[in-house]
Protein backbone atom coordinates (compact mmCIF):
# COMPACT_ATOMS: atom_id res chain seq x y z
CA UNK A 1 0.00 0.00 0.00
CA UNK A 2 2.93 2.34 0.83
CA UNK A 3 4.40 1.73 -2.65
CA UNK A 4 0.72 2.29 -4.67
CA UNK A 5 1.07 5.78 -2.05
CA UNK A 6 4.74 6.74 -2.98
CA UNK A 7 4.15 5.92 -6.68
CA UNK A 8 0.98 8.05 -6.75
CA UNK A 9 2.34 10.78 -5.02
CA UNK A 10 5.30 11.15 -7.45
CA UNK A 11 2.99 10.80 -10.63
CA UNK A 12 1.16 13.48 -8.85
CA UNK A 13 4.40 15.49 -8.55
CA UNK A 14 5.22 15.09 -12.47
CA UNK A 15 1.98 15.66 -13.38
CA UNK A 16 1.86 19.09 -12.03
CA UNK A 17 3.87 21.34 -14.43
CA UNK A 18 1.38 19.81 -16.99
CA UNK A 19 -1.71 20.48 -15.37
CA UNK A 20 -0.75 24.03 -14.49
CA UNK A 21 0.08 24.51 -17.78
CA UNK A 22 -3.57 22.65 -19.38
CA UNK A 23 -5.48 24.93 -16.87
CA UNK A 24 -2.89 28.17 -18.20
CA UNK A 25 -3.93 27.21 -21.81
CA UNK A 26 -7.32 26.94 -21.04
CA UNK A 27 -8.25 29.56 -19.30
CA UNK A 28 -6.68 31.66 -21.89
CA UNK A 29 -9.24 30.16 -24.31
CA UNK A 30 -12.22 32.04 -22.06
CA UNK A 31 -13.74 35.64 -23.01
CA UNK A 32 -11.78 37.86 -20.72
CA UNK A 33 -13.98 40.90 -20.54
CA UNK A 34 -17.28 42.16 -21.26
CA UNK A 35 -16.30 43.21 -25.09
CA UNK A 36 -14.94 39.81 -25.86
CA UNK A 37 -18.01 37.93 -24.24
CA UNK A 38 -20.01 40.27 -26.40
CA UNK A 39 -18.37 39.63 -29.48
CA UNK A 40 -18.35 35.95 -28.46
CA UNK A 41 -22.12 35.56 -28.00
CA UNK A 42 -23.02 37.81 -30.95
CA UNK A 43 -20.78 35.87 -33.42
CA UNK A 44 -21.97 32.51 -32.01
CA UNK A 45 -25.85 33.69 -32.28
CA UNK A 46 -25.45 34.60 -35.91
CA UNK A 47 -23.29 31.54 -36.91
CA UNK A 48 -26.15 29.23 -34.72
CA UNK A 49 -28.40 30.76 -36.91
CA UNK A 50 -27.42 29.78 -40.42
CA UNK A 51 -26.21 26.59 -38.85
CA UNK A 52 -29.11 25.52 -37.46
CA UNK A 53 -31.25 26.67 -40.31
CA UNK A 54 -29.00 24.35 -42.69
CA UNK A 55 -29.42 21.82 -40.37
CA UNK A 56 -32.83 21.36 -39.89
CA UNK A 57 -33.84 22.18 -43.32
CA UNK A 58 -31.54 20.36 -45.54
CA UNK A 59 -29.42 17.43 -45.26
CA UNK A 60 -26.09 18.82 -46.93
CA UNK A 61 -24.16 18.55 -43.27
CA UNK A 62 -25.56 14.79 -42.43
CA UNK A 63 -26.53 13.58 -45.70
CA UNK A 64 -26.32 10.03 -45.10
CA UNK A 65 -25.87 8.51 -48.50
CA UNK A 66 -22.89 10.18 -49.19
CA UNK A 67 -19.89 10.86 -47.08
CA UNK A 68 -17.85 13.55 -49.10
CA UNK A 69 -18.05 16.66 -51.60
CA UNK A 70 -21.29 18.18 -51.01
CA UNK A 71 -19.97 21.18 -50.86
CA UNK A 72 -16.51 23.03 -51.68
CA UNK A 73 -14.85 19.65 -51.16
CA UNK A 74 -15.46 19.27 -47.28
CA UNK A 75 -15.94 15.80 -46.05
CA UNK A 76 -18.35 17.07 -43.06
CA UNK A 77 -20.87 13.95 -43.88
CA UNK A 78 -18.02 11.75 -43.40
CA UNK A 79 -17.29 13.84 -39.70
CA UNK A 80 -20.74 13.62 -38.48
CA UNK A 81 -21.94 9.64 -39.84
CA UNK A 82 -18.53 7.70 -40.44
CA UNK A 83 -15.75 9.44 -37.88
CA UNK A 84 -14.65 6.16 -36.90
CA UNK A 85 -16.58 3.89 -38.62
CA UNK A 86 -13.76 1.47 -40.52
CA UNK A 87 -14.98 2.00 -43.55
CA UNK A 88 -14.06 5.56 -43.74
CA UNK A 89 -12.21 6.46 -46.46
CA UNK A 90 -11.52 10.70 -45.86
CA UNK A 91 -8.73 12.70 -45.15
CA UNK A 92 -9.88 12.44 -41.54
CA UNK A 93 -7.55 9.36 -40.53
CA UNK A 94 -5.02 9.55 -43.20
CA UNK A 95 -1.24 11.00 -43.02
CA UNK A 96 -1.86 14.86 -43.14
CA UNK A 97 -4.03 14.52 -39.86
CA UNK A 98 -2.35 12.07 -38.30
CA UNK A 99 -4.05 13.10 -34.48
CA UNK A 100 -7.20 14.51 -35.73
CA UNK A 101 -9.41 11.32 -34.40
CA UNK A 102 -7.59 10.91 -30.98
CA UNK A 103 -7.79 15.14 -30.31
CA UNK A 104 -11.54 14.89 -31.38
CA UNK A 105 -12.56 11.71 -29.44
CA UNK A 106 -14.11 13.42 -26.44
CA UNK A 107 -16.44 15.61 -28.72
CA UNK A 108 -17.22 12.40 -30.90
CA UNK A 109 -18.31 10.32 -27.89
CA UNK A 110 -20.61 13.09 -26.19
CA UNK A 111 -22.04 13.52 -30.31
CA UNK A 112 -22.29 10.22 -30.58
CA UNK A 113 -24.35 9.76 -27.88
CA UNK A 114 -26.78 12.42 -28.51
CA UNK A 115 -27.14 10.86 -31.67
CA UNK A 116 -28.35 7.28 -30.24
CA UNK A 117 -30.73 9.23 -27.54
CA UNK A 118 -31.98 12.15 -29.77
CA UNK A 119 -30.90 11.29 -33.30
CA UNK A 120 -29.27 12.14 -35.99
CA UNK A 121 -30.41 15.85 -36.27
CA UNK A 122 -29.73 16.53 -32.50
CA UNK A 123 -26.05 15.04 -33.11
CA UNK A 124 -25.36 17.73 -35.96
CA UNK A 125 -26.73 20.52 -34.07
CA UNK A 126 -24.17 19.55 -31.29
CA UNK A 127 -21.45 19.28 -33.80
CA UNK A 128 -22.29 22.66 -35.72
CA UNK A 129 -22.78 24.78 -32.37
CA UNK A 130 -19.18 23.14 -31.34
CA UNK A 131 -17.85 24.51 -34.54
CA UNK A 132 -19.18 27.55 -34.10
CA UNK A 133 -18.03 27.78 -30.83
CA UNK A 134 -14.34 27.36 -32.51
CA UNK A 135 -14.90 29.81 -34.82
CA UNK A 136 -16.10 32.54 -32.03
CA UNK A 137 -13.54 31.49 -30.40
CA UNK A 138 -10.76 32.70 -32.81
CA UNK A 139 -12.64 36.03 -33.53
CA UNK A 140 -12.12 36.89 -29.55
CA UNK A 141 -8.56 35.52 -30.08
CA UNK A 142 -7.88 38.06 -32.98
CA UNK A 143 -9.87 40.76 -30.82
CA UNK A 144 -7.16 40.85 -27.78
CA UNK A 145 -4.32 40.51 -29.95
CA UNK A 146 -5.10 43.64 -31.60
CA UNK A 147 -6.29 45.28 -28.37
CA UNK A 148 -3.82 43.90 -26.05
CA UNK A 149 -0.52 43.34 -27.35
CA UNK A 150 -0.87 45.88 -30.61
CA UNK A 151 -2.91 48.06 -28.26
CA UNK A 152 -4.63 49.78 -31.32
CA UNK A 153 -7.51 52.01 -30.52
CA UNK A 154 -10.62 49.65 -29.00
CA UNK A 155 -13.21 50.69 -31.88
CA UNK A 156 -10.71 49.89 -34.65
CA UNK A 157 -10.12 46.39 -33.15
CA UNK A 158 -13.48 45.65 -32.78
CA UNK A 159 -14.15 46.63 -36.40
CA UNK A 160 -10.95 44.10 -37.64
CA UNK A 161 -12.76 41.92 -35.65
CA UNK A 162 -16.21 42.10 -36.91
CA UNK A 163 -14.56 42.31 -40.40
CA UNK A 164 -13.22 38.79 -39.85
CA UNK A 165 -16.07 37.37 -38.53
CA UNK A 166 -17.97 37.98 -41.96
CA UNK A 167 -15.00 36.55 -44.28
CA UNK A 168 -16.72 33.95 -46.15
CA UNK A 169 -13.97 31.49 -44.67
CA UNK A 170 -16.07 32.20 -41.08
CA UNK A 171 -18.86 31.53 -42.40
CA UNK A 172 -18.62 28.52 -44.01
CA UNK A 173 -16.51 26.76 -40.90
CA UNK A 174 -18.97 27.84 -38.66
CA UNK A 175 -21.28 25.11 -39.79
CA UNK A 176 -18.77 22.51 -41.02
CA UNK A 177 -17.61 19.93 -38.64
CA UNK A 178 -14.28 19.17 -40.05
CA UNK A 179 -10.23 19.33 -39.38
CA UNK A 180 -10.19 23.01 -41.54
CA UNK A 181 -12.46 24.38 -38.63
CA UNK A 182 -10.11 23.00 -35.68
CA UNK A 183 -6.60 24.48 -37.44
CA UNK A 184 -8.02 28.35 -37.54
CA UNK A 185 -8.88 28.02 -33.91
CA UNK A 186 -5.21 26.32 -32.76
CA UNK A 187 -3.73 28.13 -35.21
CA UNK A 188 -5.11 31.91 -34.00
CA UNK A 189 -4.93 30.67 -30.07
CA UNK A 190 -0.84 29.70 -31.11
CA UNK A 191 0.60 32.77 -32.27
CA UNK A 192 -1.95 35.25 -29.95
CA UNK A 193 -1.11 33.27 -27.01
CA UNK A 194 2.81 32.75 -27.83
CA UNK A 195 2.91 36.21 -29.23
CA UNK A 196 1.47 37.40 -25.62
CA UNK A 197 3.47 35.14 -23.01
CA UNK A 198 6.87 36.04 -24.93
CA UNK A 199 6.43 39.22 -24.92
CA UNK A 200 5.47 39.14 -21.14
CA UNK A 201 8.04 36.48 -20.25
CA UNK A 202 10.21 36.46 -22.90
CA UNK A 203 9.83 32.89 -23.76
CA UNK A 204 7.39 29.82 -24.17
CA UNK A 205 7.46 27.47 -21.32
CA UNK A 206 8.33 24.12 -22.97
CA UNK A 207 5.33 22.26 -22.05
CA UNK A 208 2.95 25.21 -23.18
CA UNK A 209 4.98 24.89 -26.36
CA UNK A 210 4.82 21.44 -26.48
CA UNK A 211 0.98 20.88 -25.97
CA UNK A 212 0.48 23.66 -28.84
CA UNK A 213 2.76 22.06 -31.25
CA UNK A 214 1.15 18.72 -30.85
CA UNK A 215 -2.42 19.45 -31.45
CA UNK A 216 -1.87 21.88 -34.36
CA UNK A 217 0.66 19.68 -35.93
CA UNK A 218 -1.80 16.39 -35.05
CA UNK A 219 -4.78 18.33 -36.68
CA UNK A 220 -2.78 19.49 -39.86
CA UNK A 221 0.69 17.97 -40.33
CA UNK A 222 1.88 21.25 -42.12
CA UNK A 223 0.93 23.28 -39.03
CA UNK A 224 4.07 22.27 -37.42
CA UNK A 225 6.22 24.34 -38.71
CA UNK A 226 3.77 27.42 -37.88
CA UNK A 227 3.64 26.82 -34.38
CA UNK A 228 7.21 26.64 -34.10
CA UNK A 229 7.63 30.16 -35.56
CA UNK A 230 7.23 32.13 -32.19
CA UNK A 231 10.03 29.97 -30.60
CA UNK A 232 12.74 32.06 -33.01
CA UNK A 233 11.56 35.59 -31.59
CA UNK A 234 11.71 34.07 -27.95
CA UNK A 235 14.48 35.56 -25.64
CA UNK A 236 16.63 31.88 -25.87
CA UNK A 237 19.23 31.67 -27.82
CA UNK A 238 19.09 30.14 -31.56
CA UNK A 239 21.06 27.24 -29.96
CA UNK A 240 18.32 26.23 -26.92
CA UNK A 241 15.29 26.65 -29.60
CA UNK A 242 16.84 24.69 -31.84
CA UNK A 243 17.19 22.14 -28.78
CA UNK A 244 13.50 22.41 -27.81
CA UNK A 245 12.16 21.78 -31.72
CA UNK A 246 14.51 19.25 -32.04
CA UNK A 247 13.19 17.17 -29.22
CA UNK A 248 9.87 17.85 -29.48
CA UNK A 249 10.11 16.39 -33.91
CA UNK A 250 11.63 13.50 -32.08
CA UNK A 251 8.76 13.21 -29.65
CA UNK A 252 6.13 13.84 -32.69
CA UNK A 253 8.30 11.15 -34.65
CA UNK A 254 8.39 8.88 -32.17
CA UNK A 255 4.34 9.33 -31.57
CA UNK A 256 3.52 9.26 -35.08
CA UNK A 257 5.20 5.93 -35.71
CA UNK A 258 3.37 4.63 -32.90
CA UNK A 259 0.33 5.94 -34.13
CA UNK A 260 0.61 4.52 -37.61
CA UNK A 261 1.31 0.87 -36.37
CA UNK A 262 -0.65 0.64 -33.63
CA UNK A 263 -4.46 2.79 -34.48
CA UNK A 264 -4.18 3.44 -38.46
CA UNK A 265 -2.79 0.01 -39.01
CA UNK A 266 -5.74 -1.64 -37.08
CA UNK A 267 -8.37 0.19 -39.11
CA UNK A 268 -6.88 -0.48 -42.55
CA UNK A 269 -6.30 -4.32 -41.93
CA UNK A 270 -9.73 -4.41 -40.70
CA UNK A 271 -10.88 -2.21 -43.71
CA UNK A 272 -8.69 -5.09 -45.85
CA UNK A 273 -5.55 -2.53 -46.39
CA UNK A 274 -3.05 -3.94 -45.23
CA UNK A 275 -0.79 -2.23 -47.60
CA UNK A 276 -1.17 1.20 -46.32
CA UNK A 277 1.44 3.64 -46.26
CA UNK A 278 0.88 7.04 -44.95
CA UNK A 279 4.37 8.60 -47.47
CA UNK A 280 2.59 6.59 -50.41
CA UNK A 281 -0.91 8.29 -48.70
CA UNK A 282 0.62 11.91 -48.50
CA UNK A 283 1.87 11.88 -51.88
CA UNK A 284 -1.09 10.66 -53.83
CA UNK A 285 -3.25 13.70 -52.22
CA UNK A 286 -0.27 15.42 -53.84
CA UNK A 287 -0.14 14.43 -56.84
CA UNK A 288 -4.57 14.82 -57.27
CA UNK A 289 -4.57 18.37 -55.52
CA UNK A 290 -1.89 19.85 -57.08
CA UNK A 291 -3.65 18.62 -60.79
CA UNK A 292 -5.56 21.13 -62.47
CA UNK A 293 -6.32 18.29 -65.25
CA UNK A 294 -8.42 16.73 -62.57
CA UNK A 295 -10.56 19.65 -62.19
CA UNK A 296 -11.83 20.90 -65.79
CA UNK A 297 -13.27 24.29 -64.44
CA UNK A 298 -9.62 25.31 -63.34
CA UNK A 299 -7.75 24.15 -66.66
CA UNK A 300 -9.95 27.23 -68.25
CA UNK A 301 -8.72 29.84 -65.29
CA UNK A 302 -5.58 31.53 -65.96
CA UNK A 303 -2.39 31.27 -62.83
CA UNK A 304 -3.27 34.74 -62.42
CA UNK A 305 -6.87 34.19 -61.66
CA UNK A 306 -6.71 31.14 -59.73
CA UNK A 307 -4.37 32.83 -57.52
CA UNK A 308 -6.45 36.08 -57.28
CA UNK A 309 -9.75 34.30 -56.83
CA UNK A 310 -8.71 30.81 -55.67
CA UNK A 311 -5.97 31.72 -52.92
CA UNK A 312 -6.52 34.80 -52.23
CA UNK A 313 -9.84 35.80 -52.84
CA UNK A 314 -12.65 33.16 -52.26
CA UNK A 315 -11.74 32.51 -48.38
CA UNK A 316 -12.36 36.25 -47.62
CA UNK A 317 -15.08 37.59 -50.30
CA UNK A 318 -17.78 34.39 -51.71
CA UNK A 319 -18.29 34.95 -55.19
CA UNK A 320 -20.49 33.14 -57.38
CA UNK A 321 -22.05 29.92 -56.53
CA UNK A 322 -22.57 26.92 -58.91
CA UNK A 323 -23.48 23.22 -59.21
CA UNK A 324 -21.31 22.38 -61.30
CA UNK A 325 -19.16 19.08 -60.62
CA UNK A 326 -15.89 19.87 -59.18
CA UNK A 327 -14.83 17.05 -57.10
CA UNK A 328 -16.31 14.13 -57.16
CA UNK A 329 -16.20 12.02 -60.40
CA UNK A 330 -19.66 10.13 -60.13
CA UNK A 331 -21.19 13.32 -61.35
CA UNK A 332 -23.71 13.69 -58.61
CA UNK A 333 -24.79 17.35 -56.91
CA UNK A 334 -22.49 19.33 -55.44
CA UNK A 335 -22.19 23.62 -54.33
CA UNK A 336 -19.11 25.21 -55.51
CA UNK A 337 -17.58 28.65 -55.53
CA UNK A 338 -17.33 30.06 -59.08
CA UNK A 339 -14.23 32.28 -60.16
CA UNK A 340 -14.57 36.04 -59.86
CA UNK A 341 -16.43 37.17 -62.90
CA UNK A 342 -17.14 40.82 -61.59
CA UNK A 343 -13.90 43.65 -61.90
CA UNK A 344 -15.21 44.83 -58.43
CA UNK A 345 -14.51 41.56 -56.73
CA UNK A 346 -11.16 41.51 -58.22
CA UNK A 347 -10.82 44.90 -56.93
CA UNK A 348 -11.16 44.39 -53.05
CA UNK A 349 -8.98 41.39 -53.19
CA UNK A 350 -6.47 43.24 -54.73
CA UNK A 351 -6.56 46.02 -52.55
CA UNK A 352 -6.34 43.79 -49.66
CA UNK A 353 -3.70 42.47 -50.52
CA UNK A 354 -1.85 45.66 -51.42
CA UNK A 355 -2.43 47.30 -48.26
CA UNK A 356 -1.08 43.90 -46.66
CA UNK A 357 2.43 44.44 -48.93
CA UNK A 358 2.43 48.05 -47.27
CA UNK A 359 1.73 46.75 -43.63
CA UNK A 360 4.89 44.61 -44.67
CA UNK A 361 6.94 47.42 -45.67
CA UNK A 362 6.07 49.21 -42.73
CA UNK A 363 6.93 46.51 -40.21
CA UNK A 364 9.61 44.09 -41.73
CA UNK A 365 11.13 44.95 -38.29
CA UNK A 366 8.91 43.90 -35.94
CA UNK A 367 10.00 39.89 -35.28
CA UNK A 368 6.34 39.83 -33.83
CA UNK A 369 4.86 41.07 -37.24
CA UNK A 370 7.32 38.51 -39.31
CA UNK A 371 6.18 35.41 -37.51
CA UNK A 372 2.71 36.45 -39.11
CA UNK A 373 3.97 36.74 -43.03
CA UNK A 374 6.15 33.65 -42.54
CA UNK A 375 3.15 31.65 -41.13
CA UNK A 376 1.09 33.22 -44.35
CA UNK A 377 4.08 32.91 -46.85
CA UNK A 378 4.13 29.13 -45.90
CA UNK A 379 0.81 29.22 -47.32
CA UNK A 380 1.90 30.72 -50.46
CA UNK A 381 4.57 28.18 -50.82
CA UNK A 382 2.17 25.05 -50.17
CA UNK A 383 -0.56 26.22 -52.20
CA UNK A 384 0.60 28.77 -55.29
CA UNK A 385 4.15 27.41 -55.35
CA UNK A 386 3.75 24.16 -54.65
CA UNK A 387 0.06 24.20 -56.11
CA UNK A 388 -1.09 22.08 -53.63
CA UNK A 389 -5.17 22.49 -53.28
CA UNK A 390 -4.64 25.59 -55.61
CA UNK A 391 -8.01 24.38 -57.02
CA UNK A 392 -10.08 24.16 -54.14
CA UNK A 393 -7.36 26.80 -51.80
CA UNK A 394 -11.04 28.25 -50.39
CA UNK A 395 -10.80 25.04 -48.06
CA UNK A 396 -7.55 26.13 -46.75
CA UNK A 397 -8.79 29.92 -45.91
CA UNK A 398 -8.65 28.37 -42.34
CA UNK A 399 -5.20 28.17 -42.07
CA UNK A 400 -4.38 32.06 -42.83
CA UNK A 401 -7.54 34.75 -42.98
CA UNK A 402 -7.00 34.85 -39.36
CA UNK A 403 -4.06 36.38 -40.00
CA UNK A 404 -4.89 39.61 -41.60
CA UNK A 405 -6.66 41.58 -38.94
CA UNK A 406 -3.33 40.98 -37.14
CA UNK A 407 -1.30 42.50 -40.06
CA UNK A 408 -3.67 45.23 -40.30
CA UNK A 409 -3.93 45.64 -36.92
CA UNK A 410 0.05 46.40 -37.03
CA UNK A 411 -0.19 48.40 -40.17
CA UNK A 412 -2.70 50.86 -37.85
CA UNK A 413 -0.07 50.57 -34.98
CA UNK A 414 2.74 51.73 -37.93
CA UNK A 415 1.12 54.74 -39.23
CA UNK A 416 1.98 58.09 -37.89
CA UNK A 417 -0.55 60.96 -39.44
CA UNK A 418 -3.71 61.54 -38.83
CA UNK A 419 -4.42 61.74 -42.15
CA UNK A 420 -2.57 58.10 -42.64
CA UNK A 421 -4.91 56.80 -40.34
CA UNK A 422 -8.51 58.66 -41.25
CA UNK A 423 -7.40 56.91 -45.13
CA UNK A 424 -6.98 53.58 -43.83
CA UNK A 425 -10.72 53.77 -41.32
CA UNK A 426 -12.12 54.65 -44.56
CA UNK A 427 -10.44 52.07 -46.57
CA UNK A 428 -11.50 49.42 -43.78
CA UNK A 429 -15.18 50.86 -43.44
CA UNK A 430 -15.67 50.49 -46.96
CA UNK A 431 -14.30 46.51 -47.46
CA UNK A 432 -15.92 46.05 -44.60
CA UNK A 433 -19.56 46.91 -45.59
CA UNK A 434 -18.76 44.82 -48.93
CA UNK A 435 -17.80 42.10 -47.32
CA UNK A 436 -20.61 42.03 -44.97
CA UNK A 437 -23.43 43.13 -47.50
CA UNK A 438 -22.06 40.36 -50.19
CA UNK A 439 -21.21 37.50 -48.26
CA UNK A 440 -24.34 37.90 -46.33
CA UNK A 441 -26.61 38.02 -49.63
CA UNK A 442 -24.21 34.55 -50.56
CA UNK A 443 -24.74 33.14 -47.86
CA UNK A 444 -28.98 33.26 -48.00
CA UNK A 445 -27.90 31.97 -51.45
CA UNK A 446 -26.27 28.72 -50.02
CA UNK A 447 -29.02 28.07 -47.81
CA UNK A 448 -31.57 28.19 -50.85
CA UNK A 449 -29.20 25.91 -52.86
CA UNK A 450 -28.82 23.68 -50.12
CA UNK A 451 -32.04 23.05 -49.43
CA UNK A 452 -33.22 22.44 -53.61
CA UNK A 453 -30.07 20.08 -53.74
CA UNK A 454 -29.99 18.39 -50.41
CA UNK A 455 -33.42 18.26 -48.95
CA UNK A 456 -34.52 16.00 -45.76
Amino acid sequence: MKIINGLFHISTILLQPFKIAVLKLGEFCLPQNRIEKLIFFIFFFIYTCLSSYLVFNSSIIDNTDRLFNLYFGFDTQNFVNNFYSVTSTTHLGDAAHPFFRIIMLPIILVATFIGKVFGLKMKTMFLVLVMSSFVSGSLILILRYLSEFIKINKWRSIFLTVITGFFSTSLILSFTPESFTISMYLLTFTFVYSSITIKKEGRLPFIQFSLLVILTCGTTITNVIKSCLPELISEISLFQAFKRISFLTIILIVGLIVYYIGFIKIMTLLKGESNYSPLHDVFNQYMTYSNDANYTFITETSFFDKVLCYFFGTPILFGGFTTEVYFNFKFLPEINIQPYSLYWQKGVVISMVFTMIISLIQNYKQPFFLILIGSFMFDVFIHVGLRFGLNESFIYGGHWVFLIPLIYGWLYSSLKTKIAIKLFDYFLLIIGITLVINNSIRSFEFIDLASKLFPL
